[in-house]
């Protein structure tokens, strides 16, 4: 009590000071941080940059710069704040090698931004998932898989395995298969899918769609069709492939014919 007593006597007026200085420079720090965010977020939305990547600077700027106000703000008290840092470095330590499974997803992912093997929007399989990015995130990749769930990928997985960007060539490859039974004329079924394809819009005319015989069995000549879409527009002309084979085996009359071959 006598210690506490004689520190208020002699320094409690310039503690009282101190403080209201350190209140005060972290108060003026924090709008002055939400300013400069707000300014960077519009620069970088001026420069049109992937959203992911700003959501990455935005949140590194306010951490980095709110650490260092809490550093400026404790030494205006009278703390030494050389010590402080080296128990953050201490710290940050210490939390790296507990978070080593966490820390490697936060590089992957930051690599991967970096790199971009991918962007929102894209059908990609990573990690053995198939899915639409919907966002890259400190720790995981978010995918909506075909049949509407969510699945969330680990970003260090993601990178070290294979990356099949499924929307990041000019176009996709359709590939269906039919069996066609033997002794028939496969010409005019051909000519007839060729030119079912060649009226749809969204079937690319280069490349040329492929309709020819691809293999032999014991059942007949086996027939594929490879029309060429943008790949956006996969899962439309996908089904309408299969659609277009069946209609014109039928209307070729062929007899018995195999159901189409899953389409690859």
């Amino acid at each position: 009590m006598e210690t506490a007593k004689n520190f208020l006597v002699t320094r409690g007026v310039d503690f009282l000071v101190q403080l209201g200085a350190a209140i005060a420079l972290y108060v003026t720090g924090r709008w002055a941080i939400r300013f400069v965010r707000i300014f960077a977020r519009r620069a970088l939305d001026h420069r049109k940059l992937d959203p992911t990547l700003a959501k990455y600077i935005d949140q590194t700027l306010g951490v980095v710069l709110t650490t260092l106000l809490i550093i400026a703000s404790l030494g205006v008290i009278g703390v030494q704040t050389n010590s402080l840092a080296g128990l953050l470095a201490a710290a940050g330590v210490a939390i790296g090698v507990a978070w080593s499974g966490l820390l490697s997803n936060i590089a992957a992912g930051l690599f991967m931004i970096s790199l971009r093997p991918f962007k929102k929007g894209d059908t990609v399989q990573i990690g053995g998932v198939l899915g639409d990015v919907e966002l890259i995130g400190f720790f995981g990749t978010s995918l909506l898989a075909p049949d509407g769930t969510k699945i969330i990928v680990g970003n260090a997985k993601a990178l070290a395995d294979n990356i099949h960007n499924l929307s990041g060539g000019p176009f996709r490859r359709v590939d269906a298969r039919a069996q066609l039974p033997w002794g028939c004329d496969p010409s005019a079924f051909y000519e007839a899918v060729r030119r079912r394809l060649a009226q749809e819009p969204k079937v690319l005319a280069m490349p040329v769609p492929v309709v020819e015989t691809f293999d032999n069995n014991a059942a007949g000549p086996v027939a594929v069709i490879r029309p060429c879409c943008a790949p956006a527009d996969y899962g439309e002309i996908f089904f309408l492939t299969n659609r277009i084979v069946a209609e014109e085996i039928a209307k070729a009359g062929l007899s018995a014919p195999s159901p189409p071959g899953l389409l690859r």
